[in-house]
């Protein structure tokens, strides 16, 4: 297994993104530009339905935005109706 000199060289390497919902604190905050205070803000403003809804977080503007975008994603869980036509192959 390769070791890495940081959290931003594993998410680099291996292109993951830290999920803004089920992320705990320390995960969110590993992002560069991203503290403890900023991650628990992240966390207040759950649920997110996509990483645009960062753009509502207070202490995150414009420029903080563009910066931290890139190492976030927003999985959605399936729906009750999507997971039943996959069952049934509808």
């Amino acid at each position: 297994m390769e070791k890495f000199g940081s959290l931003d060289d594993a998410l680099f390497a291996e292109d993951i993104r830290v999920d803004l919902n089920t992320a705990n604190q320390t995960q969110l905050a590993a992002v560069p530009g991203v503290g403890h205070r900023l991650a628990k803000t992240i966390i207040a403003h759950r649920p997110y339905d996509s990483v645009n809804d960062l753009r509502q977080v207070p202490g995150i503007g414009p420029k903080r935005f563009e910066a931290i975008k890139d190492w976030y994603c927003v999985i959605l869980p399936e729906t009750d109706s999507e997971t039943s036509e996959d069952s049934y192959g509808v």
